[in-house]
């Protein structure tokens, strides 16, 4: 059991810095970053980057087969409007994905509970039994996490 808590935390410590919306190189501030992306920033990149956009790769193959004196940076230029649609699909995605508040419903109480109060006795429910035999009394104490890591949840933010 102790083996499997320790492996649940690990895997809670990852969902916590996927969802992270305030820390550098977290995926929470990736998604954030990603909602202030401009369709100007996309295009700049690339263009100063030397690089055709991935969604364009094959048009770029096809157009290059046909036309090899087109330069990547005209190319970019002539598919602006499916740049655009890309860019805007993938900004209402993150949208969206911000909009569902998963790291509060997956992280928050989760975290209180097991990452700030080492064995404190809020973090448990705590029942305690007790069996009196004719010559000894036994008293049974069972300890169960308040804490739950809710995977349905997670799938879904995962999907």
């Amino acid at each position: 059991m102790n083996i499997f808590e320790s492996y649940e935390k690990g895997f809670m410590l990852d969902v916590r810095q996927l969802l992270t919306p305030k820390e550098a190189g977290a995926g929470g501030k990736f998604i954030k970053d990603i909602q202030a992306l401009k369709v100007e920033d996309f295009i700049d990149f690339y263009k100063n980057s030397k690089h055709i956009p991935p969604i364009l790769l094959y048009d770029w193959t096809n157009t290059r087969a046909k036309n090899k004196s087109i330069k990547g940076v005209d190319f970019i230029d002539n598919n602006h409007a499916k740049i655009k649609r890309v860019v805007n699909y993938l900004v209402e995605k993150a949208r969206i994905f911000q909009s569902e508040g998963y790291y509060n419903k997956i992280v928050n109480e989760y975290q209180a509970l097991e990452f700030h109060r080492d064995r404190q006795p809020e973090q448990y429910d705590v029942y305690e039994e007790s069996s009196d035999l004719s010559y000894i009394i036994i008293k049974k104490t069972t300890r169960s996490r308040k804490s739950k890591v809710e995977t349905g949840i997670i799938s879904d933010c995962l999907k």
